[in-house]
């Protein structure tokens, strides 16, 4: 039986979750049991602009954040992690993963451990449908904060007696 000590670190957020085998890990520190000596470790990312209601949701938290002042929406939003490597394990050993902020071109995780890797893909890629849906989604964000103070300076210049 072979055992993979994984450490999961970094910018692990609800919208990065790692993988040994396809099976999702749930906790930052485990220890995997298996019979193989490979196994295949991924990075996987979720983007904001998924699921049936992505656009209901979007412009819900939009308003809820005071048409985006107090948006909490970090950078990269269009950027999808493309991470896998295969783990070459023996008996006893210790895997310690980083996951690196979004960035362009930059690498997803970091892998330190007494293990042999096999590296696959590791980087950050942008996906253009998405980027296009951000695009449309901001126009139209724009678009409702425009209305939005054309709105209140009606009702100001309403109630202080200019109309």
């Amino acid at each position: 039986m072979n055992v993979l000590n994984l450490r999961i670190t970094g910018a692990l957020r609800g919208d990065t979750f790692v993988t040994v085998d396809g099976a999702r890990v749930e906790s930052n520190n485990c220890a995997i049991q298996t019979e193989k000596a490979q196994v295949r470790v991924a990075v996987y990312r979720y983007l904001d602009v998924g699921g049936p209601l992505w656009f209901i949701t979007q412009l819900l938290f939009f308003i809820i954040s005071i048409f985006g002042i107090f948006d909490v929406h970090g950078r990269g939003k269009y950027l999808v992690a493309d991470c896998q490597m295969d783990v070459y394990i023996k008996e006893t050993c210790d895997l310690t993963v980083k996951i690196n902020p979004p960035k362009k071109n930059a690498k997803v995780a970091t892998f330190v451990g007494d293990v042999w890797l096999a590296e696959w893909s590791n980087k950050y890629v942008p996906d253009e449908r998405v980027k296009k849906k951000y695009l449309a989604l901001n126009l139209i964000k724009l678009f409702l904060a425009l209305a939005g103070i054309a709105g209140l300076v009606v009702l100001i210049v309403h109630f202080l007696g200019f109309i």
